[in-house]
């Protein structure tokens, strides 16, 4: 249990000599003098009562401060005392009427055998490529739960995943119209992520007709997509994927511009300098969401090899940063890298997390798990339920249910409340309500682990601290988050 009279907060410097505290209980940054940092630090050390030592600190700079401070709320002495997700009470009533999407897995099969891929094997314990497919029965199966329990919801998703979906084309035909009938008039979008590899006019006639959402993956120019999107042969798919999304566009502008977004996965090297720049300025992508991402950490086997290059890719990401600053406050017209306005738009959603923070209630929990298959439930080839595709197939702790048997409601709450394997560490984390942590980071080989869990917290807190940093640094300078909220 967290000790009553010890606030939780962290302290921070910025690169401008500049320091703040971060109180967790207010979810608010204090900019604070070097002389109460230096005491604030040592309380923090300290296991004796926070109030009581800071109440004796003989300095009146301190003493200002803290008075004033306790006035706006800082340094509250609340607690949590049951470490439980919001959602617990209501999931049985959310799995039963409110679940807002469908994720079929067609098949397990792929005609790419991309380098990082969780499925090709090379760094990441998951299943393999398989021929295995979705029949039609089990994927009305999926589409008759989903329909059975989403009468809540307003808008409904069905979407297609592989492996490679497009290798179900007809499959997908026969889902998409089966669902229309049985939704009837209600609201329905279909969505879908592919290697574009495989895309005909036909296909691209269907998409528009059903106004399906579009996620292609493309990595880039062609010197970098073809080092890991490769075909079976090792032969590089970009030439195929460019080709079909030039006639893409051409015959379907509208919706081209409108539908289709990208993603696109980078090594942490300087190759991802040419990556921004063809997605910059590239005709074909102006309209187009792009989103950047670099190899996964989960379910990680075998670490990627990086080019020895760490500190320039660092130092170039750093610069980018600066650069999209300045245009943010209007300072320079040169429109920043896709990269960094992704990351400039998550820097937005944690202040407004801030801003709209009604409080740490005597039961909470890490704000990171979503409702495990409300949002993205995932129904692969073999009938089972996951809580969505981003998981590793072949853990037991993953699997929420089957298609025989509906969800399990105690399969489902475990995962809602992952944070209780950690729960002390948690209750006294300064950073609970902007945790991103599902069981995916406690998943060691099937269990769900503590240990697994804790040792990579300290890599979401650092991020975070950069987060907070250059929230500093922006209102120093004159950008006021609020007119952009």
């Amino acid at each position: 249990m967290i000790e009553q009279g010890k606030p939780v907060y962290t302290l921070f410097q910025t690169s401008n000599h500049e320091f703040y505290m971060f109180d967790t209980y207010a979810n608010k940054i204090q900019k604070i003098s070097n002389v109460c940092f230096t005491y604030l630090k040592k309380l923090n050390e300290h296991k004796t009562d926070f109030f009581q030592q800071a109440a004796s600190i003989d300095n009146d700079e301190f003493q200002q401060f803290y008075r004033l401070s306790l006035e706006q709320g800082f340094f509250s002495n609340m607690y949590i005392e049951k470490l439980q997700h919001p959602m617990t009470e209501m999931l049985e009533d959310i799995l039963d009427d409110n679940i807002e999407s469908m994720n079929l897995q067609v098949t397990q099969n792929c005609n790419l055998r991309c380098d990082y891929c969780p499925y090709t094997g090379n760094y990441y314990n998951n299943r393999k490529h398989a021929n295995k497919r979705m029949d039609f029965e089990l994927a009305k199966k999926g589409i008759q739960f989903l329909y059975h329990h989403s009468s809540n919801c307003d808008v409904i998703n069905v979407s297609f995943y592989g492996g490679e979906p497009l290798l179900e084309f007809d499959l997908i035909k026969k889902c998409t119209q089966y669902t229309k009938e049985i939704f009837g008039s209600r609201k329905v979008i279909f969505s879908l992520t592919t290697n574009a590899v495989l895309l005909s006019d036909e296909i691209m006639r269907f998409f528009c007709e059903n106004n399906v959402l579009l996620t292609i993956s493309l990595d880039g120019p062609e010197n970098i997509h073809d080092k890991s999107r490769v075909f079976a042969d090792g032969k590089g798919s970009f030439a195929a994927v460019y080709r079909n999304l030039c006639q893409f566009k051409q015959q379907y502008t509208e919706y081209f511009n409108q539908n289709v977004m990208f993603n696109t996965v980078c090594a942490q090297d300087l190759g991802v300098m040419d990556v921004d720049r063809f997605f910059s300025n590239d005709p074909l992508f102006e309209n187009c969401e792009v989103i950047t991402t670099f190899y996964s950490t989960n379910y990680i086997r075998n670490e990627p090899q990086y080019k020895n290059d760490m500190d320039q890719f660092i130092q170039y990401l750093e610069f980018e940063k600066y650069k999209c600053f300045l245009y943010m406050m209007k300072r320079i017209k040169t429109f920043p890298s896709r990269m960094q306005l992704n990351r400039f738009e998550e820097m937005k959603k944690t202040y407004k997390t801030m801003k709209t923070f009604t409080g740490i209630p005597a039961c909470y929990h890490p704000a990171g798990p979503c409702v495990p298959g409300r949002k993205k439930l995932f129904l692969n080839v073999e009938g089972n339920f996951f809580p969505c595709e981003r998981i590793d197939e072949t853990s037991p702790c993953s699997v929420i249910g089957n298609i025989e048997d509906g969800l399990s409601l105690e399969k489902c709450e475990k995962l809602l409340n992952i944070g209780k394997i950690t729960e002390e560490k948690c209750k006294n984390c300064w950073m609970i309500a902007h945790c991103k942590f599902c069981f995916i980071q406690a998943d060691n080989g099937g269990e769900l682990s503590a240990a697994c869990r804790l040792e990579k917290c300290s890599d979401l807190q650092a991020s975070m601290l950069d987060t907070l940093k250059d929230i500093c640094i922006l209102e120093k300078y004159g950008y006021h988050f609020e007119e952009e909220a």
